[in-house]
């Protein structure tokens, strides 16, 4: 069941280049996250990306942009770890500076992608920067210990996003934490990144 994550959000300029749009609250830089963008903006944005990768001939047949799965975001977050953070336990928050914005550096706004230390499989913001939109429906419990690839529920109307913001405190930025919004919900600090699967049959 392989798939190929973006390194970083999605920023600005991506999104500006797909949509012709750019919904984003903080405008200084281009290659910022772009951010208040909803459910539905997101789901867009992949599927016009994918008609132009199409078009471009840069596509493997039947393979297509989409948002992550909630399990493919987590294991892609976690990147073989096991601790509370990609990096380590980082209990008492002393590193996560290096690897995230949030409450304690981000003087109360969004940063340049890529500008943070990556996880151990090279991608960068998943903890901090700007909540990331996942494909599936929430549900509020999930089975603990190693699970593959667990499937979301098929009714519900709210959404699932991962990884924390700049608005948040460290401990909100962890591998596990998770968070619902309506999937017209736009937030100055909810944003998200795309996957390149095989598609749906």
């Amino acid at each position: 069941q392989g798939f190929w994550m973006g390194k970083c959000e999605v920023t600005q300029a991506e999104y500006q280049s797909v949509m012709g749009t750019n919904p984003s609250n903080f405008t200084g830089d281009p290659a910022s996250p772009v951010e208040k963008v909803s459910w539905l903006e997101a789901m867009e944005y992949c599927t016009k990306l994918t008609q132009r990768a199409q078009a471009a001939g840069r596509l493997p047949e039947g393979y297509a942009y989409r948002l992550p799965t909630e399990a493919e975001w987590e294991y892609a977050c976690r990147a073989g770890t096991t601790t509370r953070f990609s990096y380590g336990d980082d209990k008492s928050y002393a590193q996560l500076g290096d690897y995230a914005w949030f409450t304690g550096n981000s003087d109360s706004g969004t940063h340049p992608v890529g500008t943070k230390r990556p996880n151990p499989w090279g991608l960068q913001d998943m903890h901090g920067g700007v909540w990331e939109w996942c494909l599936d429906r929430w549900q509020g419990f999930l089975p603990g210990g190693s699970l593959t690839n667990l499937p979301g529920p098929a009714e519900g109307s709210l959404r699932v996003a991962r990884g924390g913001s700049w608005l948040y405190d460290a401990k909100i930025c962890r591998s596990a934490n998770r968070d619902d919004y309506s999937p017209s919900n736009r937030c100055s600090d909810l944003g998200f990144r795309v996957v390149l699967a095989p598609s749906q049959p």
